[in-house]
């Protein structure tokens, strides 16, 4: 009973410190949402739902996805030539311009020794959110790997700890490539794995639970990178840093009145899983959205279409 207590007791005041702190909320980002909801739509997404762009939010309603979304956000962004060449970096320094220059050296949180002992990582994200005092609410991971040189997508989700992420993923590669015949589980609840290049749902290797939705955590950051950069043509587009981006939690590296670039911050997001450059790339699309006149793209007249 105390340790229910507990829990709950913790969940709520997370609850309030989230109002507080405004995650998700009176950000002037619907129309950056609805157009995460049109990306969706686009990559055929069934069970997912993304309103908040860094993920970063103990509100399990708000932001959402199962299994198999996932494996479809990672083949749309491995598919796309400036991930992956971003993707294997595991280091990456960013410049910062503004009232406070420095450069600031930023490292993936997709490595483990012990993993790409067996396995190539081509890509990927984690995804992981805790209460107060560090208690662990959720836990994903979702990559790119290598089996006998060709990649295949692998999810997990609502894994039981942080420490367990790759031994999971693992296990299920190991699966997947026949070194195992038989796959049992304990730590993670939902997984899936496909090959690259064929259509996903066709070629699924291995799957449990994979269209159950569970809580995305920073897995967001994929899509909310896929659907600004329908709108950001050039990716040294230069991005101020203000008061309102300056959420707590992971890769949280950045100062108000900091001036980085698109780019920058996409590394930002996915190496080092930025929720301070999450808020500010989709605050800045929303503003080049609004700004954006009218144009005709695909034969269609579009108020967001050529955004730049």
């Amino acid at each position: 009973m105390k340790t229910l207590f507990r829990k709950l007791y913790c969940y709520f005041f997370s609850i309030l410190r989230q109002f507080y702190l405004r995650e998700g909320k009176k950000q002037k980002l619907n129309t950056f949402t609805k157009m995460v909801k049109r990306k969706s739509n686009e990559i055929g997404l069934k069970n997912s739902n993304f309103a908040v762009p860094s993920g970063s939010t103990v509100l399990s309603f708000q932001s959402t996805t199962s299994c198999r979304d996932m494996m479809k956000i990672m083949k749309v962004a491995y598919e796309n030539e400036f991930l992956r060449e971003l993707w294997k970096n595991k280091d990456y320094s960013i410049s910062i311009s503004g009232d406070n220059e420095r450069v600031e050296e930023i490292t993936t949180t997709v490595q483990d020794k012990e993993f790409e002992k067996y396995y190539k990582i081509l890509g990927g994200k984690t995804g992981t959110l805790a209460l107060v005092g560090n208690k662990l609410l959720i836990c994903n991971l979702a990559i790119v790997a290598e089996i006998d040189n060709q990649p295949v997508i692998a999810v997990a989700m609502n894994i039981d700890s942080p420490d367990n992420r790759f031994s999971v993923m693992k296990q299920i590669l190991d699966y997947a490539k026949g070194e195992v015949t038989e796959l049992n589980i304990d730590n993670s609840t939902a997984y899936i794995v496909c090959g690259v290049g064929e259509n996903g749902e066709n070629n699924v290797i291995c799957e449990k639970n994979a269209d159950k939705k569970y809580h995305s955590a920073s897995l967001a950051k994929i899509i909310t990178t896929l659907t600004a950069l329908d709108y950001v043509d050039n990716i040294k587009t230069k991005i101020l840093i203000k008061k309102e981006d300056l959420y707590h939690g992971s890769g949280a590296i950045f100062r108000e009145n900091d001036i980085i670039t698109f780019e920058d911050a996409i590394y930002a997001m996915l190496l080092c899983s930025s929720n301070q450059a999450a808020q500010a790339v989709a605050r800045t699309v929303t503003e080049i959205i609004k700004n954006k006149k009218p144009t005709v793209k695909n034969g269609r007249a579009d108020s967001l279409a050529n955004a730049n």
